[in-house]
């Protein structure tokens, strides 16, 4: 067969190959034969038959036998089976007495499944509730082999969290030891920040909650602090820590205390330690804020700065010297919004404290320029020629 090329414009075609090419069909989608879903392949656990249970499928019928991953339909059973007892142990939760205890019992069985879903996690939170000591600790004991998996889980990171509240300090150092190996990855995540305050916040003194804090201070705690979920971690190691590990929070703020004044987050950070910590802690922070000068009018204009402001006013030893500077430079602060609702918290520059009649006027928030309002103020006499006028 003899072809020829031809070229169409831009395209190159081949003449007299039509019968080389596959014939032109409507594409379909694409089907796996042995695959079906998995709530079709395992044995549903409800009372009622499957739809699928009445009759042969398409692909039965077509001779194609179905086949299932065994471990989906182990997963997908394990999963329907806590939803079932879920109903009727909280019926036997909320009877109380023998009936109770036998449904902690039951729920002490299959905590780890449990623990992993919306409506068991409840479950296991009202059966902690109800427990007496030992049944909690059997609980607890029933999550340690699935402890650094639950400190992130958004069903199972709070029934850890209730696990450390019912057994204190036990519980906090059952937790920690677990974590320890994952301590920098979970301060960086949203469950498991949670998980670590908690425990730092009820027995910060045991051996292996403050190794899991100095796990956790090993990363760049400059990142820490700035971080969305890691800042919590360090606050609560700021409030519940031991002196060496606050000292390493309050050295790496103290680097560039003005940037983290401004952040978002570290802010925050910044604010808990001008407010909770020691004097003398206290005391050397706010001086490495106000070593900048200007720091202070800067930070009360910013979304972020304010809040170290109104921190700072709460140290005693520098209270006095940050309300002067606010008093300095009201004419800036009255202009700016965030700086306006400082002073207006103050009192400054309204009532008996004002300190010019400018800036009493632009607290009043007249729409008047300040330009026409000095123009009127120059003389007494135009002020009462502008009065007499409004007449």
């Amino acid at each position: 067969m003899s072809c020829s090329l031809v070229i169409k414009n831009t395209f190159i075609s081949v003449k007299g190959a039509e019968a080389l090419s596959p014939p032109s069909l409507p594409l379909c989608r694409a089907k796996t034969d042995s695959f079906r879903f998995p709530e079709e392949a395992c044995p549903s656990t409800d009372d009622e038959a499957s739809p699928s249970s009445s009759g042969a499928s398409d692909h039965e019928a077509a001779g194609v036998v179905p086949t299932a991953d065994p471990e989906t339909c182990d997963e997908v059973t394990a999963a329907r089976a806590p939803r079932a007892c879920c109903r009727s142990l909280r019926e036997l939760l909320d009877a109380g007495g023998e009936e109770a205890a036998e449904a902690i019992r039951e729920v002490s069985t299959s905590v780890c499944e449990l623990a992993f879903d919306a409506a068991g996690s409840d479950l296991v939170l009202r059966a902690l509730e109800l427990a007496s000591t030992e049944e909690a600790r059997g609980l607890a004991v029933g999550l340690q082999g699935i402890l650094r998996e639950a400190a992130r889980s958004a069903n199972a990171g709070p029934v850890l969290e209730a696990v450390v509240g019912r057994l204190g300090a036990e519980g906090a150092t059952l937790v920690a030891e677990r974590l320890l190996p994952d301590g920098i990855g979970l301060a960086l995540s949203l469950h498991g920040s949670s998980v670590l305050c908690c425990a730092l916040a009820h027995c910060s003194a045991d051996a292996r909650v403050a190794a899991l804090a100095d796990v956790v201070l090993s990363t760049d705690l400059a990142a820490l602090c700035s971080h969305k979920f890691g800042h919590s971690v360090a606050t609560a190691i700021l409030c519940s820590g031991l002196p060496h590990q606050r000292a390493a929070i309050l050295a790496a703020l103290g680097d560039n205390v003005q940037r983290f004044a401004r952040h978002r987050y570290s802010s925050l950070v910044l604010n808990r330690a001008l407010l909770q910590c020691s004097a003398w802690e206290r005391e050397h922070l706010a001086a490495k804020v106000l070593e900048q000068h200007g720091a202070v009018i800067a930070l009360a204009c910013h979304v972020f700065g304010v809040d170290v402001v109104r921190a700072l006013l709460q140290v005693p030893s520098v209270s006095h010297r940050v309300q002067g500077y606010l008093r300095k430079g009201a004419g800036r602060l009255l202009r700016d919004k965030y700086g306006k609702e400082l002073l207006l918290e103050l009192g400054i520059g309204s009532g008996g404290q004002a300190t010019t009649k400018k800036e009493a006027y632009l607290l009043s928030g007249r729409s008047q320029s300040s330009s026409s309002y000095s123009h009127c103020c120059s003389s007494p006499a135009r002020m009462r020629s502008a009065a007499a006028g409004g007449m």
